[in-house]
């Protein structure tokens, strides 16, 4: 689920960076040369790109040690306690 929403804000990011841009070109038009399509590809791609690069910072520094055992959650003494990840000690 967290990669989908990662997905998605990143389109919407890009979407609106975009959007933004050709507002803001139209408007300067009248009077002005106002951003050229290549102009507004390469900030919606940076923007892309910028969101793309924290969320998977953000997966990574959430993620466990590849070294780690996972133990299921388990019912102890009448209450569910919570699933956990061990990590090996060598």
């Amino acid at each position: 689920m967290q990669r989908i929403l990662l997905i998605a804000f990143a389109v919407i990011a890009v979407l609106m960076v975009w959007m933004g841009l050709g507002w803001l070109a139209r408007r300067r038009s009248a009077g002005h040369a106002g951003l050229s399509v290549s102009n507004r590809v390469f900030w919606a791609a940076l923007a892309g790109l910028a969101v793309l690069l924290a969320g998977l910072l953000m997966l990574e520094v959430n993620s466990s040690s590849p070294d780690g055992k996972y133990q299921p959650a388990r019912l102890e003494a009448g209450k569910i306690q919570p699933p956990v990840f061990e990590a090996d000690r060598k």
